[in-house]
């Protein structure tokens, strides 16, 4: 998948298909990050993606949490939400470069 079109297909919730989404915008991430860092001549270590879709009904309550060794001076992190009527996707993206 190509650009966006990942995110302009999840418009409504499909439960059968929030695995393979979860799995192709993963994908799709540590590919933009890769052509960055390419960009930037910078050395990564390590680069984790986290990817969460899942059904948005009401009054839905999520919260996400993760933990890692962190040399603030080099390492960073980037996190997105995106939500609609019927899903919520939460993405998170670890750069380690120490």
């Amino acid at each position: 998948m190509t650009g966006c079109s990942v995110v302009t297909i999840a418009t409504a919730f499909v439960k059968c298909r929030c695995s393979r989404l979860s799995h192709d915008l993963c994908a799709l991430i540590k590919d933009k990050v890769k052509q960055l860092q390419q960009h930037q001549q910078e050395d990564c270590r390590k680069l984790v993606v986290n990817v969460l879709v899942g059904e948005d009904v009401g009054e839905t309550s999520v919260r996400f949490a993760s933990r890692c060794l962190w040399d603030a001076a080099h390492d960073s992190m980037a996190s997105v939400t995106y939500r609609n009527d019927s899903l919520y996707a939460v993405g998170v993206v670890f750069w380690l470069t120490s």
